[in-house]
């Protein structure tokens, strides 16, 4: 299901959502720039595996989506988040979500407000590239990275400057030993 596909229908403000099963959330709300409340007790996402791009705006300068509500989802089975909150204004604590099965996080903030601190439990995790690549980020993070052999664009900003100048000042907890590539990690920080 994805509400926002066609122009135009990008001024939904507020969705009731019930049920469960759903395997995938990709692009639910993708491009839903005014979207501000989920009203989402009655869901369940306890077998959802991707949410890639589920609350993520295109590429439109200036332009972000707007939706910073509270998620509480039964993430325990989630692999997938790349670009999930990519170019949004989304800024509320995940650390009540359960990142044990995430395998990958492209994307995940890039170019977003995002700045909690993060401290996931992540032991599948494979893949951050570009996680925080041109975002407000600049919290105290750590990640469980033992499977990680790349770690590019991680928190990179971009010169084109037209999202956010990431001034990046933390010592990130990272296991790097597997780690072959660190290629603009830290690039304009």
């Amino acid at each position: 299901v994805q509400f926002c596909h066609n122009k135009g229908d990008h001024i939904l403000t507020s969705v009731t959502m019930k049920g469960g099963g759903l395997v995938s959330f990709d692009s639910t709300f993708f491009n839903c720039k005014e979207l501000i409340t989920i009203e989402h007790d009655y869901l369940d996402t306890s077998q959802t595996i991707t949410m890639f791009r589920m609350f993520g705006m295109s590429w439109v300068l200036d332009e972000k989506s707007k939706f910073n509500s509270v998620l509480n989802f039964n993430t325990i089975n989630l692999k997938h988040t790349d670009e999930m909150f990519e170019n949004s204004l989304y800024d509320q604590d995940l650390s009540h979500w359960n990142f044990e099965s995430l395998q990958t996080a492209n994307n995940m903030f890039s170019h977003s407000a995002y700045n909690q601190p993060i401290n996931w439990y992540t032991p599948n995790l494979v893949s951050i590239k570009s996680m925080f690549q041109g975002s407000k980020f600049n919290s105290p993070i750590s990640l469980t990275t033992d499977l990680v052999s790349e770690m590019i664009d991680v928190f990179r900003t971009p010169y084109y400057g037209v999202f956010y100048n990431n001034e990046f000042a933390q010592v990130p907890n990272f296991n790097v030993s597997k780690v072959i590539t660190f290629r603009n990690m830290f690039s304009g920080t």
